[in-house]
């Protein structure tokens, strides 16, 4: 990844789904690809085309690290998905919760 983007590679890039490389490494919970994706300039709130951003990743499985620095960098908490009434907070088990709201 690296390389890529010292390569030129376009860091907020979209595939068919309109998923980009910061939204699939909050999915995974890396947190270093993350952050090096995000001081390239890479825009956390790109959506995809059902509306889900990498904020929506990081809460739905726990990645609490992940979701801490994507509120650092402006990732904005309150993205409704376009297929539901549902946001990011919605998404996390009960367990989940209470580690996700001290990390806004």
């Amino acid at each position: 990844m690296k390389q890529l983007l010292a390569n030129g590679a376009r860091v907020n890039i979209q595939d068919i789904t309109g998923s980009t490389p910061v939204r699939k490494a909050a999915y995974k919970g890396h947190l270093e690809a993350v952050r090096h994706l995000l001081g390239n300039g890479a825009n956390a709130n790109i959506r995809t085309k059902k509306g889900r951003a990498a904020v929506h990743c990081a809460a739905l499985y726990g990645h609490t690290e992940v979701l801490d620095l994507l509120l650092q960098h402006g990732a904005q908490v309150n993205i409704q998905l376009t297929t539901s009434i549902y946001c990011s907070l919605m998404y996390p088990s009960r367990n989940q919760l209470q580690r996700l709201a001290a990390a806004l």
